[in-house]
């Protein structure tokens, strides 16, 4: 009697329950969780783009752990490209640092050679007044 009240009650619970969720996940349902969390696992640990994530898309595609791994697989994209940019940035940078200073040592050639020619310009002036104070000298001994 108690066996057969048992096989009723069971029954009972197992009618009222929702037969779209199963008591044990499929294999490859909890394979794909197992690709999912082995992706997220990536992306924490560096990866530009988590491999696992696009091989439960691929193996995956109806899996709800596949729908959950795209945005994260679009979003690693643009991260990597946003890195890329941002390399060829710094390096475009870097460069245009070392065409300054170029200029830079340029533009100080540059002062140091206008220095010696006004230095150069005074004494050609000075000389050039010596000059005519000496012409003026010699038209008055005339």
């Amino acid at each position: 009697m108690r066996l057969i009240l048992s096989l009723l009650a069971l029954g009972t619970l197992l009618g009222c329950a929702d037969a779209r969720i199963p008591l044990f996940p499929e294999p490859a349902e909890h394979q794909s969780e197992e690709m999912f969390l082995r992706g997220i696992e990536q992306l924490k640990n560096g990866a530009v783009s988590p491999l696992a994530l696009q091989q439960l898309q691929h193996n995956h595609p109806q899996s709800a752990w596949a729908a959950r791994a795209e945005p994260i697989i679009e979003i690693s994209r643009e991260r990597a490209a946003l890195r890329q940019e941002l390399h060829e940035l710094r390096d475009e940078l870097e460069k245009r640092r070392n065409e300054c200073i170029a200029q830079e040592s340029v533009l100080e050639t540059c002062r140091q050679h206008r220095t010696r020619l006004e230095q150069e310009n005074r004494r050609l002036e000075e000389n050039l007044e010596r000059l005519k104070i000496l012409l003026i000298e010699l038209e008055g001994r005339k």
